[in-house]
């Protein structure tokens, strides 16, 4: 039996996002039961938990689609999916795409995007993953980020 090129495409982005956080301390853990999220990552610093978690939605690719000028990628998910990442779910998701080819890696904060509404008509939604945010180099900005989601979230339930 062959391993399909999408398997292995798969666990060449995991083992890139992996060799990101795990090298800084970061938990990764594998989510198994996958409805729209891959890994929950827990933030360590000088080996002891910070509170911070988040999860995350993880896109490989062996084809990225870049802009033309290169300052973002392309990455289409379901308009369920984003809908539920930028209005309903209520823990810090990001989507990390990660171009198994190039080795880069970028993430993207939905919850800190335009939403996507339930009753929007389109079927699929085109993210626009700016290359400005490329790991590991902006771990600090995706933790800023963080707290920025937290915020929001923290409104958002009152």
């Amino acid at each position: 039996m062959d391993r399909s090129q999408s398997h292995v495409t798969d666990s060449q982005g995991e083992a890139q996002m992996r060799a990101i956080f795990e090298p800084v301390g970061w938990a990764v853990n594998r989510v198994e039961k996958d409805y729209g999220v891959d890994f929950d990552v827990q933030i360590f610093e000088n080996n002891k938990a910070t509170g911070d978690w988040f999860k995350v939605q993880l896109k490989s690719s062996q084809s990225s689609e870049y802009s033309s000028n290169g300052d973002f990628v392309s990455e289409t998910i379901s308009k369920d999916h984003a809908s539920h990442y930028s209005t309903k779910i209520r823990d810090p998701i990001f989507i990390i795409h990660s171009d198994v080819k190039a080795k880069r890696t970028f993430w993207f904060a939905p919850q800190l995007s335009e939403p996507v509404a339930a009753d929007d008509q389109r079927t699929s939604v085109t993210l626009r993953i700016t290359t400005q945010n490329e790991l590991p180099i902006t771990l600090s900005e995706m933790v800023a980020a963080l707290r920025q989601i937290r915020l929001k979230l923290g409104a958002r339930t009152r």
